[in-house]
């Protein structure tokens, strides 16, 4: 019975630990060659987002 009681209670510190933990890594700051990856990767989306711009007439 002790150890059942034992289990259950290290069970959820653990689990606060890994919740704690989770949040800690989601706002951990992105390394600067991620951040330039990212950027590059929006550059070219941009980019090809470009492309599909109807073109307008002049009708003058």
């Amino acid at each position: 019975l002790l150890k059942k009681i034992e289990c259950a209670v290290l069970g959820k510190l653990s689990e606060e630990q890994k919740r704690i933990e989770k949040i800690r890594r989601q706002k951990r700051r992105r390394s600067r060659r991620a951040k330039l990856k990212i950027l590059e990767s929006k550059r070219r989306h941009a980019a090809k987002k470009l492309l599909r711009v109807r073109v307008r007439e002049t009708g003058d």
